[in-house]
């Protein structure tokens, strides 16, 4: 019984070992497509491996999963047939198993970068899951205030009153809540998808300080 219990124990080290690895490199290339550093957001070991869920149900990686299923079957047909492996194969099984425990690095590198590339792609066609986020500003806020005339800011400020404005009033909900970390909001906003153009959009990422902020308001999106 303790030999299974240590066999099983050294299973789940392992696999613990490849979830991190898929979930640490779709993170680091979600985020990295937008330019915000996974350590600006603060994300702990255990929320890992709800990333992972995203790498182990993309099609690169369900698809490999029912070739090894069917591959398995195919085994456990030959054994009952009572088919024998030629000897190089059962003399060298341990390298092999190294070699294929290896290989599997790269392998999920590639599916979970791809799981993080569809991801973003489709977040900036608008067909992710980021909500919505609208925010009512602190007074000592400067310039994000909403009494705060913007005009103000002087010719070399022009070029953020655009951005401003958004984010103080944004009526269209264009602002989506990309994330957050113990100090800001990190926003996405984006122009419309253009179906003529079939481009992605121009976008923009903010760093709201929450210390500014008075209300956020997220919108959840009706089923």
């Amino acid at each position: 019984m303790k030999d299974y219990l240590s066999k099983a124990g050294n299973l789940l080290l392992v696999l613990g070992i490849y979830v991190y690895f898929s979930a640490w490199v779709y993170v680091h290339s979600f985020y990295g497509h937008f330019g915000v550093s996974p350590a600006t957001l603060g994300i702990d070991y255990s929320a890992y491996l709800v990333f992972s869920f995203n790498v182990f149900i993309s099609k690169p990686f369900l698809v490999a999963l029912g070739v090894f299923a069917v591959l398995g079957l195919v085994r456990m047909g030959l054994a009952i047939a009572h088919w024998k492996a030629p000897s190089f194969l059962t003399r060298f099984r341990l390298v092999w198993l190294l070699a294929f425990m290896v290989l599997l690095f790269p392998w999920l590198f590639y599916v979970a970068q791809t799981a993080a590339w569809n991801d973003y792609t489709n977040e900036r066609l608008n067909k992710g899951t980021l909500r919505s986020v609208q925010f009512v500003f602190r007074k000592d806020s400067d310039v994000l205030y909403p009494a705060q005339v913007l005009d103000t800011a002087g010719q070399a400020g022009q070029d953020l009153l655009q951005d401003l404005r958004l984010l103080k009033n944004d009526s269209t909900r264009l602002l989506k809540l990309l994330g957050e970390s113990d100090a800001y909001y990190i926003v996405l906003s984006q122009r419309p998808v253009d179906p003529v153009v079939g481009a992605l959009p121009i976008g923009f990422v903010y760093f709201v300080d929450k210390k500014d902020v008075l209300l956020a308001k997220i919108t959840l999106s009706s089923l």
